[in-house]
């Protein structure tokens, strides 16, 4: 091909000849291809390595900058970011736009990879490969930050879940712009329940997703009385022929609301 250089004659290189002239390199970085932190020596002619050893120790100090580092560059990809941990930390930003007022930390995936080298560093002194970071629990180191009054705030503020007419607890699903959560739910399981529930001391109310018994979508509400005054009759018409086990009483005011199919 055009461009390539073709050696027709060459000698072997005796590495004792020219070790006087060879320099000597530190290698110590975090291998993105391999996951992990390397370190080595290696001794050099220009762009030929003629000796490499490994570094048995490094600096505590050095090696957990390069994790951070890593850790930062990967946008915390690196980590272990589960479904708890971005649920709490929705609940957390929720509450910081909605009460600008108070003190609640900013748990942005952005500010927590910009402040990563203050809240993560102190876990990472057995940190050696993208495994081991994997298996941080990001939720317990987050949720130390928080006293225990602080976390029962939150829990009275934005509760993870919601208790409805059936007895279920309800997991609500928050938004970190700040948008109105989530609660989704079948409707016999919420037979009673006039008002639409609402959080952060009644200043926001929560966005009713209304199930059918097979989890589909039936109906979005943040406003339950107007949904059984004016609509639901139209919904018990389209859904008792399909789903006839389940309750599906005239006032649903009064029903008693139930988690499965009819009570004999």
């Amino acid at each position: 091909m055009k461009g390539e250089a073709k050696i027709f004659l060459a000698a072997a290189l005796d590495p004792e000849v020219i070790a006087h002239l060879a320099q000597e390199k530190r290698v110590v970085e975090w291998d993105e291809k391999k996951g992990e932190l390397v370190a080595h020596t290696e001794l050099r002619f220009g762009e030929i390595i003629l000796e490499k050893k490994i570094l048995k120790t490094i600096p505590e100090e050095e090696k957990i900058k390069l994790v951070i580092d890593a850790v930062k560059k990967s946008e915390m990809q690196l980590l272990n970011i589960s479904e708890e941990f971005l649920e709490f930390t929705s609940r957390v930003i929720c509450l910081r736009k909605w009460n600008a007022s108070k003190n609640w930390p900013d748990l942005s995936m952005e500010n927590l990879v910009l402040t990563s080298d203050e809240w993560l560093a102190p876990y990472l002194q057995h940190v050696k490969t993208k495994n081991d970071l994997l298996k941080i629990n990001l939720l317990e180191i987050i949720s130390a930050r928080f006293s225990y009054e602080e976390k029962q705030l939150l829990e009275k503020l934005a509760p993870q879940k919601l208790s409805v007419p059936s007895g279920s607890h309800i997991k609500i699903k928050y938004h970190d712009d700040g948008s109105a959560p989530v609660l989704a739910v079948r409707l016999q399981e919420i037979f009673g329940m006039i008002k639409t529930p609402s959080i952060n001391n009644g200043k926001i109310k929560l966005l009713i997703h209304l199930l059918s018994p097979a989890y589909r979508p039936v109906q979005v509400t943040q406003d339950l009385e107007s949904f059984w005054k004016n609509t639901y009759s139209e919904v018990r018409k389209d859904l008792r022929s399909r789903y006839p086990k389940h309750s599906w009483p005239e006032d649903p005011l009064t029903a008693v609301a139930v988690r499965g199919v009819k009570r004999k």
